[in-house]
């Protein structure tokens, strides 16, 4: 009979506070306007670390990694080429030497280019990525130089190939 009375009081006590007031939603058109803003910021910061190159034919994006003008791109940007034309975000152009092709299925290549005063990317964390976390892209896709893409990260794990250990472990 206690436990009774005591909840009731509770009840009426609750019943009588005031309402807690919802903290202040941004109206969209502003939310999408810091939005905005974070992203033109965000491209402002890393595409003048962003580099073109073409090479026979095709072109594709790298980035500089060592301010001394190391590059990191894609072995199959730069094919079998010894040297690739390089352009920057400033407008700077000229010739990039490929200096190293990585070994087996990695498709990874360093170019070194002309130009001294780059500011390298920071690399992150590797564990740190997480599906559903915010991604983030500059490059030169689809024709197109120096565009911005948006999305989530999918699943920063892949099963590692047709060959990698969890795909064996589901085929057994």
């Amino acid at each position: 009979m206690v436990l009774g009375a005591v909840a009731a009081t509770v009840l009426q006590i609750l019943s009588a506070a005031e309402p807690r007031a919802e903290a202040p939603r941004p109206e969209p058109a502003a939310a999408l306007a810091s939005l905005e803003a974070e992203q033109s910021e965000l491209f402002a910061r890393v595409a003048p670390s962003v580099v073109l190159l073409v090479s026979e034919g095709t072109s594709g994006s790298g980035f500089v990694v060592s301010g001394d003008g190391l590059v990191l791109t894609n072995a199959h940007v730069v094919g079998d080429a010894d040297e690739v034309a390089v352009q920057l975000l400033d407008g700077r152009y000229g010739r990039g030497r490929v200096v190293a092709r990585a070994s087996g299925s990695l498709d990874l290549a360093l170019v070194r280019i002309p130009f001294a005063d780059l500011q390298p990317l920071e690399a992150g964390e590797p564990d740190a990525a997480r599906a559903g976390a915010f991604a983030a892209t500059v490059g030169h896709g689809g024709g197109a130089a120096w565009t911005f893409s948006t999305g989530l990260v999918a699943n920063p794990r892949p099963l590692g190939g047709r060959g990698g250990p969890v795909a064996r472990a589901m085929i057994r």
